[in-house]
């Protein structure tokens, strides 16, 4: 995977994005979107499901990207996986 898109439920029942992040050349992660949830992500990580206990950041890139998906499914966010 090389990008991913976390989707959020709008009033009217359609999904717009509201995070797009893409591996960079150096291997990182890059998530661009709403300010606050990029800034979330940043500074607050995502929980590694592989992991118990430990906590991925973008810095962490394609482990980073490969959790999101376990991080954001719920009624209203969705994930969506590009290559």
């Amino acid at each position: 995977m090389t990008k991913i898109t976390i989707l959020t439920l709008s009033d009217d029942g359609s999904q717009k994005p509201l995070v797009v992040c893409h591996l960079a050349a150096d291997g990182t992660a890059i998530c661009e979107g709403d300010a606050a949830a990029v800034k979330n992500l940043s500074e607050v990580g995502i929980l590694n499901t592989a992991e118990a206990g430990k906590k991925l950041f973008p810095k962490d890139g394609a482990a980073f990207l490969a959790q999101l998906k376990n991080n954001f499914a719920s009624g209203y966010l969705s994930v969506v996986e590009e290559n």
